[in-house]
């Protein structure tokens, strides 16, 4: 009998199939003539074994179609007992690594990091920016105010004393870290003076 091509299977003999094959069992003669089939098959086909790459609506429903779902217990496991003993390949470990810096990472916030209260943003193109490529980002809004780069010496103070209100208002530039230490000792001397007056303090 000749096989009907563009034939589709309506959802209900699906079904019927699905049930038909749960919890069948292939003997292992069946399996040996199987596996014999598949290598005749692909020694006078050779190139059906070249898998072609997904395309990219292909990917994204696969993508969807694993969302919400839950591994059983026992699927975990057999992953788990499949994985032991493998090793990545050191291209391979590398590859994986180049794939997930930056923005693809799954943990990327947009290139920006709080640290100690301050506000740090990716620049990997600027001159200071550390070794992992990231700039305090109340040095680039004066920079951007002056139109130029910040000398390493000059500091940047945050006048209402919030280490995160980075707003151009909010920030006094020194020429190196003396003139700020000075500054604030005047601060210290006249905040003094002030609770001395007004708070009776001698």
């Amino acid at each position: 009998m000749a096989r009907r091509t563009g034939y589709k299977h309506s959802e209900e003999t699906k079904k019927k199939i699905g049930l038909g094959n749960k919890n069948k069992k292939i003997s292992t003669k069946t399996k040996r003539l199987i596996s014999q089939s598949l290598k005749s098959f692909y020694k006078k086909y050779p190139e059906s074994l070249k898998r072609k790459p997904f395309s990219e609506e292909w990917k994204r429903n696969i993508s969807l179609g694993h969302i919400g779902k839950k591994l059983s217990e026992e699927t975990k496991r057999k992953i788990g007992e499949s994985s032991k003993g493998r090793r990545w390949s050191k291209e391979r470990i590398k590859k994986f690594s180049e794939s997930r810096k930056g923005s693809n990472h799954p943990s990327w916030k947009g290139g920006k990091k709080r640290s100690h209260g301050y506000i740090y943003l990716t620049k990997k193109e600027h001159p200071f920016a550390d070794k992992r490529g990231m700039i305090f980002e109340h040095r680039l809004v004066i920079e951007k105010h002056l139109g130029r780069y910040l000398k390493p010496e000059e500091v940047v103070h945050h006048i209402n004393g919030v280490l995160d209100d980075n707003r151009i208002e909010n920030l006094m530039l020194f020429p190196n870290n003396k003139a700020h230490l000075k500054f604030h000792y005047q601060l210290r001397k006249k905040a003094l003076q002030y609770y001395r007056i007004h708070k009776g303090y001698s």
